[in-house]
């Protein structure tokens, strides 16, 4: 794949491939030399994208490709878990969270506001235990 196509918003075939959930695309673009770490302008990258689509088979199929896109946020500071809870998909953020994701407060809030309650209830329990082991370690 051409590397140097992307669309007005930064999108690759691969990332839109991603959105899409296609991991058969997916396989072949990167077959053909497609960066599984890229990233479109607004710093989504596929795992995002797939996260907010709710693509979990894609998610699995990226995540030992690219483990640190488990953690990276876009522009505004989305992480995929919330993305996924934003969208609804219970299954993908459950799935996210048993792989150590980053629990932001806007996660556990995003799956409160979809009705995700015990998912909201349990990422806001491990978001405030994060706050406070991340406090006590920078304690001099």
């Amino acid at each position: 794949a051409d590397r140097a196509l992307r669309n007005g918003d930064g999108d690759s075939p691969f990332l839109l491939a991603c959105f899409g959930g296609s991991v058969a695309v997916c396989e072949a673009l990167r077959a053909q030399g497609e960066d599984a770490m890229q990233t479109n302008s607004e710093r989504c990258s596929g795992l995002l994208q797939a996260a907010a689509s709710g693509e979990l088979e894609l998610i699995q199929w990226l995540h030992p490709l690219a483990p640190s896109l488990l953690d990276l946020t876009d522009a505004s500071g989305a992480s995929p878990l919330e993305h996924a809870c934003r969208g609804g998909h219970e299954e993908v953020a459950c799935w996210l969270e048993e792989q150590g994701a980053l629990i932001a407060d806007a996660a556990w809030k995003a799956a409160q506001e979809v009705g995700m309650r015990k998912l909201a209830k349990r990422l806001r329990k491990r978001s405030a235990h994060a706050a406070a082991s991340s406090s006590h370690a920078s304690a001099p």
